[in-house]
């Protein structure tokens, strides 16, 4: 009996397995799943990005990477900017940076949980938070981590980020593989935002989550308004110039 039952399970198995198979052959060639996705071009460069829009936030510096970091980096669409708030003489120093990919498969950006690690600092905390974002009417998903700083006792980097995947924020990759994943979507772009400041040891987080929330308000706005693809160009490709008609 239990090899016969064996047996059956094994036909079982291979009948749904086969059945599944075909079933994606037919709706992927219908259109009705898209497995692998098209690209989705940033509508305009992330360098040429609007400093006023972030203000009060001026934009003090803004850095450009290494031919080598850039490669691994994985994309040449990027910002890396430090900012600091006008008015207040305590104002922190403020990184802020924008990564955007397009036509790439099974790949996530870096995260800061990794990359910090990779340098030598020790992770404090993580916190999985909600900006409630009245500008860009909309309550986002972001990560905020803290890191110790072996070589400067007392010392404390607070991180903030979130990824935008198709217009939707996660502060989290497995969310974002289910979401570059999503079957019914046949273009694909992703974003990471991130910000990141000193602090110490003695600080309470919360007070830097409101100046995060501001900087993220305005610059997610800005995003949506002149780089990152419209809303509902995952399923389809964007519209092309002048018409109403999808590209891609």
């Amino acid at each position: 009996m239990t090899a016969q039952r064996n047996r059956l399970y094994f036909v079982l198995a291979v009948a749904t397995l086969g059945g599944t198979a075909a079933y994606i052959q037919i709706q992927t060639a219908r259109g009705a799943l898209q497995l692998l996705k098209k690209p989705l071009p940033i509508r305009k460069p992330l360098v040429d990005m609007n400093r006023d829009a972030m203000m009060p936030f001026r934009v003090m510096r803004e850095d450009r990477l290494t031919a080598e970091i850039v490669e691994n980096l994985g994309t040449q669409e990027y910002i890396n900017w430090l900012l600091q708030e006008v008015g207040p003489r305590d104002a922190k120093a403020v990184h802020f940076s924008v990564t955007y990919y397009t036509g790439v498969q099974d790949q996530v950006p870096h995260v800061p949980e990794e990359c910090m690690f990779q340098g030598g600092m020790t992770q404090e905390s993580d916190t999985m938070l909600t900006f409630k974002l009245p500008r860009l009417g909309q309550d986002v998903q972001v990560r905020r981590l803290s890191f110790n700083t072996p070589r400067q006792l007392g010392q404390r980097s607070y991180v903030y980020y979130t990824i935008c995947v198709n217009g939707e924020f996660h502060g989290d990759r497995q969310p974002v593989r289910i979401k570059m994943a999503h079957p019914l979507e046949s273009h694909l772009y992703y974003s990471k935002v991130e910000i990141s400041l000193d602090g110490s040891g003695v600080d309470n987080p919360a007070r830097f989550d409101e100046q995060a929330a501001e900087i993220f308000d305005r610059a997610l706005t800005e995003l949506f308004k002149s780089h990152w693809p419209p809303p509902g160009s995952e399923r389809g490709g964007m519209a092309a110039p002048g018409n109403g008609a999808a590209a891609g």
